[in-house]
């Protein structure tokens, strides 16, 4: 079994572990990734998986889900991810 389907999932190792893959353009890793942008406001995770979308050439998938989540997310969360997305907010 592997990191992206074993549950339960330590959001610890996810947040290392789902950065990387995006970046290293490990498909698989997009389903957890997704996962956490709705279910997970905290932007100490969610930061990293935004950048490495838009550092990718992932950016409209990043303002997908970004507004997926919008009203999920908190004002200051909101501030932060529209600005590393490139989004007026």
């Amino acid at each position: 079994m592997g990191i992206t389907t074993h549950k339960p999932r330590s959001l610890e190792v996810l947040s290392r572990w789902v950065p990387l893959g995006i970046g290293k353009g490990y498909h698989p890793i997009l389903v957890p990734a997704q996962d956490i942008t709705q279910t997970v406001g905290r932007l100490l995770y969610l930061n990293p998986i935004y950048r490495e979308l838009v550092n990718n050439g992932q950016t409209e998938l990043a303002k997908e889900w970004f507004e997926n989540s919008y009203g999920f997310y908190s004002p200051a969360a909101r501030a932060t991810l529209s600005k590393i997305i490139g989004i007026a907010n």
